[in-house]
């Protein structure tokens, strides 16, 4: 059964394509580059209160151009907009572009010290950073895995960061995705949603341990004890862990069928709108 108290966004997208002279030339007319950027020779950030969208391109990577020289980069508050603006769409629109990284972000109003993170099989790496109280299943410093998951309190973030922000969708399970660049790459105007979909079944997310059908409290605090450290498992007999995750997987949030439901939505600000509507959606919001 799917949770009704879940939201779905998408929080940070890479998308990259190998562009020729004249589309490169489309984008220096549309907008104002710094040079000489520390690490590409043309560099576009639009601000707000932070970086909402960023054009890197030329990177000084020479081994990166058998598969790109452009990236844009789209943050959440960007792409939760009504719209994204008409320069970026026609971008989006000239050419075809390919997801280097997508971060998919499922927020949970259960607080974070109630919800377990497991994957099907034994191989479980976790990562712990003490900014946020953030827990990472899979290793940071490789980069060959096709998926990671970042686990934190968004509330905790905020107040690292005084910005008085206060979200009641406050517990993020955020899957950030690394689609390959080859033949089996995941395009942007037509996402592989079954690639998608198949490395988010990968995981095993308990919302609330709480809530799961277990025989008695001594099982509920077994799982919270895995919860703080996963190789206390290895002190339960092999029967009685088998038990435990065979409750979990059938318990598990459905991220999978979550996306299935919304992956229409999550990539919306694709679909260029008119440029007289956008003009009166402006002029809507002006007045």
């Amino acid at each position: 059964m799917i949770s009704n108290k879940v939201k779905l966004s998408i929080d940070t997208l890479h998308v990259v394509s190998l562009l020729n002279e004249q589309q490169q030339e489309i984008i220096y007319d549309r907008f104002v580059f710094r040079k000489n950027h520390p690490t590409h020779r043309f560099h576009y950030t639009m601000k707000m209160n932070n970086p909402l969208f960023i054009i890197n391109s030329m990177p000084r990577n020479i081994s990166t151009y058998k598969w790109y020289n452009t990236m844009l980069i789209f943050q959440r508050d960007i792409l939760n907009r009504e719209y994204v603006p008409y320069s970026i769409q026609e971008i989006l629109q000239m050419t075809t572009w390919k997801i280097k990284r997508i971060d998919l972000a499922f927020d949970f109003q259960t607080p974070t010290e109630k919800s377990l993170i497991l994957k099907h099989h034994g191989n479980v790496q976790f990562d712990k950073n003490e900014k946020w109280s953030c827990t990472y299943l899979g290793k940071l410093k490789n980069n060959q895995s096709e998926s990671k998951v970042a686990f934190y309190d968004r509330n905790r973030k905020e107040q690292e960061h005084n910005t008085g922000i206060v979200h009641d969708y406050h517990s993020r399970f955020e899957v950030r995705l690394y689609p390959k660049l080859n033949d089996e790459a995941v395009y942007l105007q037509s996402p592989n949603h079954d690639w998608i979909k198949k490395h988010l079944s990968k995981y095993i997310f308990i919302e609330n341990i709480d809530d799961l059908p277990l025989k008695n409290k001594w099982e509920k605090n077994r799982l919270y004890k895995i919860q703080k450290d996963y190789s206390y498992h290895k002190k339960l007999k092999p029967k009685e862990w088998k038990y435990l995750k065979q409750i979990c997987k059938e318990n598990r949030v459905p991220l999978e069928m979550i996306y299935e439901q919304q992956k229409y939505d999550l990539f919306s600000f694709t679909y260029i709108k008119p440029l007289d509507e956008l003009i009166q959606q402006e002029l809507n919001n002006a007045s």
